[in-house]
């Protein structure tokens, strides 16, 4: 590769770093005025505790979820035991280790709430995206997620929020 295709690539990895940045703030900003009482972090975090199966939901593995650090997820994990919407109790399988897990209360604000996010913003966000630019739009986000030789551990698997009893409903 010569020197001018070497600055020619270069602007572009630049524009496309800067231009990732820019979506992925204004995403975050946009995210948080469609998820309720959460922040789109708060509801992605809920989402990941129930993407991981049940006793194994300790910070490390749901800031592997996130791909997040452990203080990232840990911030994240007190801001919503304070909301009384998850438990943390100590591991059964790790006694280093703390295990989350939902609370009913939880469970209704995220139902709530994912739902919401889901018909209203990510209709919003990807209304002029066609089936095989989503999909392509997905490849390319693991490919660059993976640039560690670290795979994304995503959302793929189809979870279902779990049955609210009558009582925290009312």
């Amino acid at each position: 590769m010569d020197n001018k295709e070497f600055n020619e690539l270069q602007y572009i990895i630049d524009q496309t770093y800067a231009s990732l940045m820019a979506v992925s703030n204004k995403l975050q900003t946009a995210g948080d005025s469609y998820s309720g009482d959460l922040t789109s972090k708060q509801l992605l975090t809920l989402l990941a505790i129930l993407h991981i199966p049940e006793g194994d939901a300790t910070i490390i593995n749901i800031s592997g979820k996130l791909g997040t650090t452990k203080q990232n997820a840990t911030r994240i994990i007190k801001s919503l035991e304070k909301k009384k919407y998850i438990s943390v109790m100590l591991s059964e399988n790790d006694k280093r280790a703390v295990n989350v897990v939902l609370t009913e209360v939880g469970i209704r604000s995220l139902s709530k709430n994912a739902k919401y996010a889901k018909k209203n913003f990510m209709n919003d966000i990807f209304n002029d995206f066609n089936k095989e630019e989503l999909e392509t739009l997905w490849k390319l986000l693991k490919k660059l997620y993976s640039y560690d030789g670290v795979p994304m551990d995503g959302f793929e698997e189809k979870v279902k929020i779990p049955n609210i009893s009558a009582e925290v409903l009312e």
